[in-house]
């Protein structure tokens, strides 16, 4: 194999990031508890309950950590735009939750919110921004980890011969390149929807020949389907394992070296 793309969340990453602040557009007390801000995070929670990726685990887990999970009813009509967000239906209110840039596009917000998002975003951190019925509500941001064993894989598959490693991700450049940083990827495709990922593999491909696609999401399975061999983390979600070629059982990234060989 020449060369080796991969996801950021869940796949190099942990996939366990927790939410680190929350920020209701109408908050009373930005220093400390807020009874705005916790309304904010249960809102998205409602609609985050429905989806299975690692982000939105983070809003119900710290909903949860804030007893907010029976606060609404879990969202109905919930439809997952990849790359960009999701939305459902809470009590009778469209409820998005979804990324700086789509709600550039979609859902007005304050220049002084961007100016907040940007800061966030510079420090490597996910900013998640909230929405109900077109208008803009506040955000939350989420942080990642690596996952212990990416380096050593990385590393190994240099070993073994793989010229040129890629990661690929929705996320940030910032966020982005601090996981690549800390991994050891010599090369990072950030801001990316999901037909994007596929892009850059078909491109990698012309350019090394050979190449493999290691992913974990529903995001992952358009890159994974058009890479030469498309490898999903055990743990992954269906649609990445039933796209894949290979799956690595126990998630476990020291067992790529060999896979690829």
């Amino acid at each position: 194999m020449s060369a080796v793309a991969f996801d950021k969340t869940g796949t190099l990453t942990i996939g366990a990031p927790a939410v680190v602040a929350y920020r209701a557009v109408d908050c009373e007390n930005p220093s400390g508890d807020c009874a705005r801000c916790d309304d904010l995070l249960a809102l998205a929670c409602a609609v985050e309950r429905r989806s299975e990726h690692p982000l939105a685990q983070a809003i119900v887990e710290a909903s949860a950590d804030r007893g907010l999970l029976a606060r609404y009813p879990v969202a109905e009509a919930v439809t997952s735009m990849p790359g960009r967000g999701v939305t459902g239906a809470v009590n009778g209110r469209t409820v998005i939750v979804g990324s700086h840039g789509y709600f550039d596009q979609a859902v007005a917000h304050p220049s002084s919110v961007c100016d907040e998002i940007e800061d966030v975003s510079s420090r490597g951190l996910t900013p998640m921004l909230i929405g109900a019925d077109g208008a803009y509500c506040g955000y939350a941001v989420v942080a990642d980890t690596l996952r212990p064993s990416s380096p050593a894989a990385l590393a190994s598959l240099r070993a073994a011969g793989v010229q040129h490693t890629v990661m690929l991700t929705g996320d940030n450049l910032a966020t982005a390149r601090r996981i690549a940083d800390e991994a050891g990827v010599d090369e990072v495709y950030a801001g990316l929807l999901p037909e994007q990922k596929a892009e850059v593999v078909r491109a990698l491909m012309a350019e090394y020949g050979a190449v493999a696609m290691v992913g974990d999401g529903i995001n992952d399975a358009p890159a994974l389907a058009v890479a030469t061999v498309g490898v999903a983390m055990g743990a992954g979600t269906a649609q990445a394992l039933e796209t894949a070629d290979v799956a690595l059982m126990g998630d476990d990234l020291g067992k790529l070296a060999y896979a690829c060989a």
